[in-house]
């Protein structure tokens, strides 16, 4: 997955290379998260948001009920924000009291 990160449109319309930078980080970010998400979460997560899949057709295609997959749909999205979050704090950095 880490490879698709060099191939996003974001990073082929960037034209300076911090920014290409950053793009890459955080897309490499986002893909390793998904990577560690339990089967069924990353199955739907990838099929809906970077394959592009309509959420109608996944419950088809994973062979479960359609409120199974929205349930999928809100615990990958609530995992990975959670682990994303927690990235951006932690590369913060500790605060000030």
């Amino acid at each position: 997955m880490s490879a698709t990160a060099f191939s996003t449109a974001a990073a082929h319309r960037s034209k300076d290379l911090d920014e290409l930078w950053i793009q890459v980080q955080e897309t490499g970010s986002l893909l390793r998260t998904i990577s560690q998400l339990p089967d069924n979460l990353a199955d739907h997560t990838v099929l809906r948001y970077l394959c592009g899949i309509p959420m109608e057709e996944i419950p088809g295609i994973l062979g479960v009920a359609p409120a199974l997959c929205r349930q999928f749909d809100r615990e990958g999205r609530r995992m990975i924000e959670a682990v994303l979050l927690a990235d951006d704090h932690a590369q913060e950095g500790p605060t000030r009291s």
